[in-house]
């Protein structure tokens, strides 16, 4: 079976992968992400989507909150970002600290309590801007989101089938880690599917990574991967390197300075990342 990269113009591509425990996780790379040469991708993987969302009975899943920021957290201390920005008339997954604030609006039938990994969530159809306003500056909303899961015509939710799911860090313009977006209540292991399916997802394993403890992962510090971009973000949210093959662009583009082993990296202010002028 040939590599099935996707179109010239940037990523935008759906691939699987297993980790060191054999679960199973899938990966949406948006525009910039870098996958794995190995990894089933691309039509091959959204048609494996569609099987999987027919194979597999439907469980429970939670929502991450950790691994949908735009950044990766170690230690104590975190502060969460906010997606600041509403989608249109997209229904928005909100983070809170609880919801009594909101009490009235599920009440209503607006806001819908939704399983979190840590705290509470909600699923919230008609926001009103003035109480989201209140949540915010109260400091009672932990982050927000466009939340087109239970869209009709989207495509069959495999974390509420025991697939972990990680989507890449925004905005684009390098190559971020990708950020775990629901956390399955009964992982699915490779074991549990028939043997063609297992053949196909197990293309590309973590062999150090636990989806069930990660929630960022960096997949060009795991092995071969493609990008259209040339630099990417390490997993820690802290320093810049060249994707391999593209170090004269990253060169050029970007100005880093050597260490003193000759590498090229350089330090990364991911709190203002527009004035370096990429991303």
């Amino acid at each position: 079976m040939g590599t099935d990269f996707p179109a010239a113009h940037n990523m935008d591509t759906t691939w699987f992968a297993v980790d060191s425990k054999g679960h199973v996780a899938i990966f949406d790379s948006w525009e910039s992400g870098a996958v794995p040469v190995a990894a089933l991708m691309g039509e091959r993987a959204e048609e494996m989507r569609e099987h999987l969302g027919q194979l597999l009975p439907i469980d429970e899943a939670a929502h991450d909150l950790r691994g949908r920021s735009n950044r990766a957290f170690t230690g104590e201390g975190e502060q969460f970002d906010h997606y600041r920005q509403a989608v249109g008339d997209a229904p928005l997954l909100l983070f809170l600290t609880s919801l009594d604030a909101i009490q009235n609006e599920i009440a209503a039938g607006r806001a819908m309590p939704v399983a979190a990994v840590h705290g509470v969530a909600v699923i919230w159809r008609h926001p009103a801007q003035a109480l989201l306003e209140a949540l915010h500056e109260g400091g009672l909303c932990l982050g927000f989101f466009p939340c087109f899961d239970d869209e009709e015509g989207e495509p069959p939710n495999l974390a509420c089938r025991g697939v972990f799911t990680y989507e890449h860090a925004l905005p684009n313009g390098i190559a971020r880690s990708y950020g775990r977006t629901r956390f399955p209540r009964r992982p699915i292991h490779l074991d549990q599917l028939p043997p063609p399916v297992r053949e196909q997802i197990s293309r590309f394993r973590f062999d150090h990574v636990d989806f069930a403890a990660e929630a960022v992962i960096q997949p060009l510090e795991h092995g071969d991967c493609e990008s259209w971009e040339c630099a990417y973000l390490d997993s820690t949210g802290t320093w810049l390197f060249p994707v391999p093959g593209h170090e004269d662009e990253f060169a050029k583009e970007l100005d880093p300075e050597l260490d003193e082993s000759g590498q090229l990296r350089m330090k990364w202010n991911t709190d203002e990342p527009e004035e370096r002028g990429h991303a």
